[in-house]
């Protein structure tokens, strides 16, 4: 059997085990890759062993991304529940003789939060780079203003339709999210104010075309790529030294309003967690805002108690 066919044998082996479609399509880009690997050090899969499987893993684990960063262990976490997932496949269909993935261990992965969270700050610069005389520095702005105001995902804010916003109510509508959960968003005024503007001229482009957000050119709809391209040049014009990609907006989102005093549950309902276990990362608050509640809160430092005097 051919690398596609294997590929598209996976994809429905893992599309029948329920997956979301983008695990599905995550995992199956790492097989894609392995295959490649495979055709380069000319090894079939019957004659793959253990120490070939490491091999493998030790080089993708060794790359440096293009933030400059090493791979963690999240990287490889993923790599191995792919070939894991893979090989079982292959054994349920007598296609290998052994299954050399049993003896693999996924690192344990711990829940943190990016080194990279912008300061509010420097989420001002970032809103402030488009042009909003235009109406790309429009589209530019709401998008912007969507994920931070509404702590959206990539793909969520991508597959967004025009039906699926209200600017005048004040709400937003998610479909089939992560893990298909569909929920409700409160539009911020500052978000609903710049998707009206937006929507004034949206809506006499491209009516045959659904979706919110186009890609340039507006005449299809915007891609993954598409936004991945846009955050690199705000990122470059607002002068931000730190990494910054869509999801970036979504840990500021809930970290920021954690900051202000939201409750958890409620930010935990407005990301979409199945639990609020997932929401508690946004509770590691760095050392400089522990020393203002330190300072703000403590008797000791507010005078109620005698304590040492300078």
């Amino acid at each position: 059997m051919d690398n596609q066919k294997l590929l598209d044998e996976f994809s429905d082996y893992l599309k029948a085990n329920q997956l979301a479609p983008a695990s599905i399509k995550i995992l199956w880009f790492k097989i894609r890759r392995f295959l490649g690997f495979l055709e380069k050090i000319n090894i079939d899969l019957q004659n793959t062993t253990p120490d070939i499987l490491n091999t493998f893993l030790t080089s993708v684990f060794n790359e440096v991304n293009h933030y400059g960063q090493k791979s963690g262990p999240k990287f490889l976490y993923y790599y191995i529940l792919a070939l894991k997932r893979f090989y079982n496949l292959l054994e349920d269909k007598e296609m290998i003789g052994h299954n050399p993935a049993s003896r693999l261990r996924a690192p344990k992965t711990e829940a943190t939060l990016p080194k990279s969270l912008l300061s509010k700050e420097e989420m001002v610069r970032v809103m402030d780079v488009p042009d909003v005389n235009s109406f790309r520095g429009i589209k530019l702005r709401a998008i912007l203003e969507l994920f931070y105001g509404c702590g959206l995902r990539s793909g969520e804010l991508l597959n967004l339709k025009m039906t699926d916003v209200d600017p005048k109510g004040g709400t937003l509508f998610v479909h089939e999210g992560k893990g298909k959960k569909d929920r409700q968003l409160p539009l911020g005024k500052s978000a609903a104010g710049w998707l009206e503007r937006y929507l004034k001229i949206r809506t006499n482009l491209a009516p045959h075309l659904p979706y919110l957000f186009l890609a340039e050119g507006e005449r299809s709809h915007l891609s993954k790529e598409g936004l991945w391209s846009i955050i690199v040049r705000i990122k470059k014009k607002a002068g931000i030294t730190k990494a910054l990609h869509p999801h970036t907006f979504r840990h500021c989102f809930a970290t920021h309003l954690l900051e202000e005093g939201a409750p958890l549950h409620a930010i935990s309902a407005m990301l979409g967690h199945s639990s609020i276990e997932s929401t508690q990362i946004y509770t590691q608050v760095n050392i400089s805002t522990l020393k203002d509640f330190h300072q703000k809160y403590h008797p000791r430092e507010r005078g109620n108690l005698n304590g040492i005097k300078h």
